[in-house]
C-alpha cells in the first residue's frame, strides 16, 4: 500500500500472525480498563458502563488524531486460543527448560506459542 493509504481490505496488519478473536479484543480491552481510574455520574447503571463510555470518549478522541504511518505491532508469540499477542518470556521452567507454551495475559490459557515454533495447537478460535 502507498504510504498514508489503509492496508487492502482483507491483510492482516502481519501476515506472521492469526487474527486475534473478537474474545481476545474483548479480554483486552477489560484488562486495560481495569488499570483506569475513572469518574461514574450518578446518572450511570453500572461502573461496567461507566468504564465502556470512558472507552468510547478514548476511541473517539484518538479517531480524530492524524495517521500514524509506522504503527506497528509488538510480540513475537501468539495466544493459539484469543489470538492476542505477546512477548515471549524467556523464563526457565523448574526442570530447566523454557516451556513451549506459556499463559495467556488475557484468557489465562497456557497457549501462547513463540512465533515460528512448531505447530501443535489447534488454531486461532472464536470463543
Amino acid at each position: 500500500a502507498v504510504s498514508g493509504e489503509p492496508p487492502a481490505e482483507d491483510t492482516l496488519l502481519d501476515a506472521r500472525f492469526q487474527e486475534t478473536s473478537g474474545t481476545g479484543k474483548q479480554l483486552s480491552l477489560l484488562q486495560t480498563m481495569l488499570h483506569w481510574n475513572v469518574r461514574t455520574s450518578a446518572a450511570s447503571c453500572c461502573a461496567f458502563h461507566s468504564y465502556i463510555d470512558e472507552l468510547a470518549a478514548c476511541c473517539s478522541s484518538l479517531s480524530q488524531r492524524r495517521c500514524l504511518a509506522d504503527l506497528r505491532l509488538t510480540g513475537d508469540a501468539q495466544c493459539q486460543k484469543c489470538g492476542i499477542l505477546a512477548d515471549w518470556r524467556d523464563e526457565q521452567g523448574s526442570e530447566g527448560d523454557h516451556g513451549e507454551w506459556q499463559e495467556c495475559d488475557a484468557c489465562f490459557t497456557p497457549a501462547v506459542r513463540k512465533l515460528g515454533a512448531a505447530p501443535g495447537f489447534p488454531a486461532v478460535q472464536s470463543l
